[in-house]
C-alpha cells in the first residue's frame, strides 16, 4: 500500500506539471560558476558554465548546460598531491574533466513566495550529457608508455542527478544553486575500466525571457 500511495503521489504530481498553464519567462538563460566538491588529488577552480531552460511551467522544463573546466597541469594538483608524486612515487588517478555538455530535465515541485514579488523553488534534476577528459601523464608517470598516451584525451558518455534551488527576484531575474553528480566510464592506461562519480556546486545568474 505504501509503494503505491508512491507511485500515485508522483504521478499525480507531473499531472500537475503538465497540465498547470505556462506563466511568463519560459526560456531562462544561465551564466554562472561551478566548482568540484569531491577530488582528493586536484585543485577546486572555479569553471564557467552556460545553461539555457525551457519551462513549460513553474513546475517542469528542459535544460542544457555547458561547462568549460580547464585543465592547469601541474597547477591542478593539491598538496596530497604532489607529495604522493614527488616523495612517494605513488600515481592517483588524474583525469580532470575540461568539457562538459549535458541535457536534462528539472523538476521543481516546491515554491515559497518571498515578500511581494521573490519567490523561491527547490527541486531535483537529472539527465544524460558528455564529458571530455585529459589525463595528466606527467603526474601518472607514464609519458613514454604508449598505452597510457592511447586513452590520455576519451569523451565518455555521462549521466547526472542532483539538487537545485533558485530565487526569482521578479519575473525577469533571479539566481540558482545546484549540486549535481555526474558519473561516466573511464578506460585506464588503456586496460582497466573505472566508474568515476563528480560532484559539482554550481551558482547561476538568471534571466528569463
Amino acid at each position: 500500500m505504501k509503494s503505491t500511495r508512491i507511485i500515485f503521489g508522483v504521478v499525480a504530481s507531473l499531472g500537475v506539471a503538465f497540465t498547470t498553464p505556462a506563466k511568463a519567462g519560459n526560456i531562462i538563460l544561465g551564466i554562472g560558476n561551478g566548482v568540484t566538491a569531491n577530488d582528493p588529488f586536484l585543485r577546486s577552480f572555479v569553471a564557467p558554465e552556460i545553461s539555457a531552460e525551457y519551462r513549460f511551467n513553474r513546475f517542469l522544463g528542459v535544460s542544457a548546460l555547458t561547462a568549460w573546466r580547464p585543465s592547469m597541469g601541474d597547477a591542478s594538483r593539491n598538496a596530497l598531491s604532489h607529495q604522493l608524486v614527488n616523495e612517494f612515487k605513488i600515481s592517483p588517478d588524474f583525469s580532470p574533466v575540461v568539457f562538459e555538455g549535458r541535457i536534462g530535465v528539472n523538476f521543481l515541485p516546491a515554491q515559497v513566495q518571498i515578500g511581494e514579488h521573490a519567490k523561491a523553488r527547490v527541486g531535483v534534476q537529472f539527465g544524460v550529457g558528455t564529458a571530455h577528459t585529459i589525463d595528466d601523464l606527467e603526474a601518472l608517470q607514464c609519458e613514454d608508455d604508449p598505452q597510457c598516451s592511447d586513452t590520455q584525451k576519451q569523451w565518455h558518455l555521462t549521466a547526472f542527478y542532483g539538487l537545485s534551488g533558485e530565487v526569482l527576484w521578479n519575473e525577469r531575474y533571479g539566481m540558482r544553486i545546484r549540486m549535481d553528480r555526474v558519473r561516466h566510464i573511464e578506460t585506464i592506461d588503456s586496460t582497466t575500466l573505472q566508474m568515476k562519480t563528480i560532484q559539482y556546486v554550481s551558482a547561476d545568474f538568471l534571466l528569463a525571457f
